[in-house]
């Protein structure tokens, strides 16, 4: 009988951390995903678009950031 309380107080202690690890991570931060953002070391203008399966593109009107020495 001390074996099977001892199996279920572990399960306990289990789902307990599971569930704690759990709603951890369900509350990180999301990222931005509109609006619009100023950085500075741009020299044209971009845009981050989502295609269907939610991976991320950028388009932008240059290839080099403003400090960039010109080839």
């Amino acid at each position: 009988m001390k074996i099977i309380a001892r199996i279920f107080v572990a399960l306990a202690l289990f789902v307990a951390l599971a569930a704690g690890a759990g709603y951890a991570w369900l509350r990180q931060p999301l990222p931005q995903l509109d609006g619009t953002l100023a950085l500075s070391g741009l020299r044209a203008p971009v845009e981050i678009v989502r295609d269907r399966h939610g991976v991320p593109h950028a388009y932008a009107g240059s290839a080099r950031l403003r400090d960039d020495p010109a080839p």
